[in-house]
């Protein structure tokens, strides 16, 4: 059981790599300074999940302030979601040509400033 649970750890990880590693368009308007991303088993299979995140805004002119964002996930099985960080006003479950979780901040960000994002959620159907 316990090879099971790390070989699904392992296997999430490289799969939240390969989300993370897709080109962004809004490299010159944002930068990731940092992120992590916790993962814990539970007994029934499912994943409960937490994503860190140290978002700078580079440039608030060209599309305007930081105001929201959406984050990758890897698929719609999703509940229990919270905001962890005071910087969170709503946060929601978001579909639109795949599955993300999307954030609406509690103020606009603008360039220089750094927002601290936390949430958490469970997800299933990891198989």
């Amino acid at each position: 059981m316990r090879n099971k649970k790390l070989l699904l750890s392992f296997a999430f990880i490289f799969l939240a790599l390969i989300c993370f590693a897709v080109p962004s368009f809004a490299k010159d308007l944002d930068e990731i300074q940092k992120y992590y991303v916790t993962v814990d088993t539970r007994k029934d299979g499912t994943l409960d999940m937490t994503y860190y995140f140290e978002w700078k805004v580079l440039d608030s002119v060209s599309e305007g302030p930081l105001e929201w964002v959406k984050i990758g996930i890897p698929n719609y099985s999703v509940s229990n979601i919270k905001g962890l960080s005071s910087c969170i006003e709503n946060i929601y479950y978001y579909s639109s040509f795949g599955s993300y979780i999307r954030i609406d901040l509690d103020r606009q960000y603008h360039k220089g400033e750094t927002v601290n994002i936390k949430f958490s959620y469970n997800q299933s159907r990891m198989y």
